[in-house]
């Protein structure tokens, strides 16, 4: 940096101030030098009055080496920031070609349609990928289908979201199980096992929350189980919540099934929700609150007269709007899946 209007002690000539600093090891100095603006290309001063032109030919030499230094610096800032976008660039290039992996598994829209025609998805991972997923089968006149909530979430969440998908595609669409409860525990058994998490504790304890129904779309019987995730059923104006009642201790791969199914009577008309805590979980509001399940389920009663696609769209500016509030980032990811029979 270098400051005008000092004036030269030597030659009284009005001269700039120089701060030169220097970088030994990991501390730093600081000195304040004296260059006369009247200096010559050789560093001798123009002036004529003055009798020590060595003195401002050797704070000549500290201005040009401090230019030096300044260069050098540019330059070192430079590379290192180049290196940093391209640190940049292929961590945002891996996050997109893994979403791309996550999206070309999940169900698309048209086959969601096919097995319920009046239905939404609102899904918004916190990252580019998720931790939450959701899975739709279709089994003859047997519709299975899940919103399941992975630890975590970005890279960590997403690969247990892929394994998990695939696992549950393997009891589902291979094995053909059918009955909710079986399918829990084939699901528990196997991803306990991939993340080696044993009776002694060894392993990764990392596991899902889920909501798993399959609706007879003959009688329009649905028997549904979860581990924490409830069910929310909406008929003649009135939400029913139906708490998951299972629990992962019961779970064993080599022990016989201790997950249990319920079922429920549904009529043309009725609204069913299926959703990870996500959405209830997110701050925002004038004071840093969380939205709260009992907010969620109020708000999905006063949506019954929109269509399923106004829901979708209803649900997610309610969200955002109470994010903006206070200018909340989005805390986790976000799963609701609403189906009208």
């Amino acid at each position: 940096m270098v400051v005008k209007g000092h004036t030269c002690r030597t030659c009284n000539a009005t001269c700039c101030r120089i701060f030169i600093t220097y970088f030994p090891r990991l501390t730093i100095r600081k000195d304040i030098k004296n260059v006369c603006e009247d200096l010559t290309d050789d560093g001798l001063c123009s002036r004529q009055n003055t009798d020590k032109p060595e003195h401002c030919k050797k704070f000549w030499c500290y201005g040009k080496l401090w230019k030096q230094k300044e260069t050098q610096m540019e330059e070192m800032i430079k590379i290192r920031n180049n290196k940093i976008e391209e640190a940049i660039n292929e961590v945002e290039g891996s996050y997109n070609y893994a979403q791309h992996i996550q999206e070309t598994f999940l169900p698309e829209d048209l086959y969601i349609r096919e097995c319920f025609p009046d239905s939404f998805v609102l899904f918004k991972p916190k990252d580019i990928v998720s931790g939450d997923f959701y899975f739709f089968s279709k089994q003859e006149h047997l519709i299975i289908f899940a919103a399941v909530d992975c630890t975590g979430h970005g890279i960590p969440g997403a690969l247990l979201s892929t394994l998990g998908y695939g696992i549950l595609d393997q009891a589902v669409n291979e094995i053909k199980l059918t009955d909710p409860s079986h399918i829990l525990h084939h699901l528990y058994s196997k991803i306990h096992r991939y993340l080696r998490n044993d009776s002694e504790g060894t392993g990764i304890s990392d596991d899902m929350d889920i909501i798993l129904c399959v609706l007879d779309a003959r009688t329009n019987i649905l028997k549904y189980a979860g581990v924490k995730n409830p069910l929310y059923h909406v008929i003649k104006g009135e939400l029913i919540e139906h708490q998951s009642q299972n629990f992962l201790e019961e779970c064993s791969e080599e022990g016989e099934c201790l997950f249990r199914s319920e079922g429920i009577q549904l009529s043309t008309g009725d609204t069913i929700y299926l959703c990870s805590d996500g959405y209830s979980d997110q701050f925002g509001g004038k004071h840093h609150k969380k939205y709260q399940g009992a907010r969620l389920k109020h708000f999905l009663l006063n949506l019954q007269d929109c269509s399923m696609s106004e829901q979708s769209d209803r649900l997610y500016k309610e969200i955002e709007q109470w994010r903006e509030e206070n200018n909340e980032d989005q805390t986790d990811d976000i799963l609701v899946i609403g189906i009208r029979i």
